[in-house]
């Protein structure tokens, strides 16, 4: 956290490694970069307030949309303020997203940021599904989810089997869009899942960290970064990464996903 030109930098390694040829859609993980005239979002108004926010900009570099954070982690309350309500609409530029129906060259996309899919403070009801059933009301077609979620692997741990995906944070993530496995679109759902991976805190790999849970521990982030296919009760992956893997996962979705889910591991 605050590394600013190390994270834009290696971010630029990664997606210049990945050598692909044409990309319609790039997610990058809650707070990518932290920059004062980009995301986290202070606005111009008096008193100007501060959200943990998100933004989509077209291949011409227009921005389409935003989004601030409405459930917030205990660590962004600290600083941010809760967002109006989730963000489901249609938006330009992915008519060729293979998998999904929309038309006019539109797809209703549905935004949420890490802490979004859990119920609000921990403190409604677990079978509320507050995202998962924005997105079924609204009829989103994709789901995009940039995060920062946290794995109760400890720092050597994560470095066994680095590129196995946390399993129980997927299943936690798959659990928690049960309105969606139940009743979404027909025609199905894409769930982007773009989260960070590694270690901050004390010092790692020959690297210094910044813990931020408030008590000067580690953190440690799941990865396991993935895009899910959900339809008609079934959940099945594109591709995911491991939970220590750190690079670019690029995904054709016009083509069949690589594997399914078996029910008893979604909840």
């Amino acid at each position: 956290m605050g590394k600013v030109k190390e994270n834009m930098q290696r971010a630029d390694e990664i997606i210049e490694a990945a050598r692909f040829s044409k990309l319609d859609l790039l997610v990058l993980p809650e707070m990518a970069f932290t920059v004062t005239v980009g995301y986290p979002e202070r606005t111009l108004t008096t008193p100007s307030r501060n959200y943990n926010a998100t933004i989509t900009i077209s291949p011409s570099g227009d921005v389409i949309a935003t989004y601030h954070k409405s459930f917030l982690y205990y660590t962004d309350e600290t600083w941010a303020s809760e967002g109006h309500g989730f963000f489901v609409k249609p938006l330009p530029g992915l008519d060729r997203l293979g998998g999904l129906s929309g038309t006019g060259g539109e797809k209703v996309v549905a935004h949420g940021i890490c802490m979004d899919i859990n119920p609000y403070r921990f403190e409604a009801p677990w079978d509320a599904y507050e995202f998962a059933q924005h997105c079924v009301r609204g009829g989103a077609e994709l789901v995009v989810l940039s995060m920062a979620w946290l794995t109760r692997l400890l720092p050597q741990e994560i470095t066994v089997q680095p590129s196995q995906p946390d399993t129980e944070t997927l299943s936690y993530w798959v659990q928690r869009f049960q309105p969606i496995i139940k009743g979404g679109r027909d025609e199905g759902v894409v769930v982007v899942c773009a989260n960070r991976s590694g270690v901050e805190g004390s010092e790692f790999n020959g690297e210094q960290g910044r813990g931020i849970d408030g008590l000067g521990n580690d953190v440690v982030y799941a990865g396991s970064s993935c895009v899910l296919f959900i339809q008609k009760g079934a959940v099945q992956v594109f591709d995911m990464l491991g939970k220590a893997e750190e690079k670019l996962l690029v995904v054709d979705t016009s083509q069949p996903p690589k594997f399914g889910l078996q029910q008893g591991n979604v909840g």
